[in-house]
């Protein structure tokens, strides 16, 4: 056999150095009365399918599931792990916090095996804690709100507290009051959570009406 750098003398044709496209195999066998007897054939090398996949993520982990798909060859099949089915839906809520694998499959019409991976980043919610506050008298004056971590965010709750997490215990009044803050973080994620401030009422100042006494009447 001869024909090019991808078949051997005895025949061994390897694709991989043909590369795609047709190609010319050549044989010339000699009998032991030394005739030659010549033939030639084409070989076609068919290229792989496309599997390349359609950029997917960061998301944050309570995104819900997300769609992935085949960016040119679709009909193929994805992999990975737990948090992604074979149809693309990933989940990663599942999956968790990280950087996690998925692969695509594809096979088309002439048996040509396609394979793509990508990792999909899957990022946290912020810390959206309030630092404990309270309790308060109702007559004191304003106090401010602190988150633990993340500052940025906003409060909100009603007339008593403003976004900024300025709490009013005269505007509350008496009671156990909510108080909400939610935060952002730069991937886009946000988190939310809230406390309960309580509110003290002034106890009674009066004095019970005494006397008059007799100046002898003693303590």
């Amino acid at each position: 056999f001869y024909g090019g750098s991808f078949i051997d003398s005895i025949g061994n044709f390897n694709p991989a150095k043909s590369k795609v496209g047709t190609h010319k195999v050549y044989y010339i066998y000699t009998d032991v009365n030394k005739c030659k007897s010549f033939d030639s054939t084409t070989v076609k090398v068919n290229d792989l399918p496309n599997a390349t996949i359609t950029s997917a993520g960061p998301y944050c982990i309570d995104a819900g599931h997300q769609i992935m798909g085949a960016k040119i060859s679709a009909g193929g099949w994805f992999t990975g792990g737990k948090y992604v089915d074979s149809s693309g839906t990933f989940d990663p809520f599942t999956a968790g916090v990280g950087n996690h694998k998925v692969y695509y499959t594809i096979i088309d019409n002439n048996g040509c095996v396609g394979k793509d991976s990508t990792f999909i980043k899957v990022n946290p919610l912020p810390d959206a804690s309030i630092v404990s506050a309270g309790p308060y008298c109702v007559n004191y004056a304003v106090k401010v709100l602190s988150p633990k971590t993340n500052k940025g965010g906003k409060f909100f709750g009603g007339m008593y507290i403003d976004s900024a997490g300025n709490f009013d215990p005269v505007t509350s009044g008496a009671g156990d009051f909510k108080v909400y803050y939610r935060v952002t973080d730069a991937n886009g994620c946000s988190n939310l959570d809230s406390t309960s401030i309580k509110v003290n009422a002034l106890s009674d100042p009066s004095i019970i009406p005494a006397g008059p006494y007799c100046i002898d009447a003693g303590i």
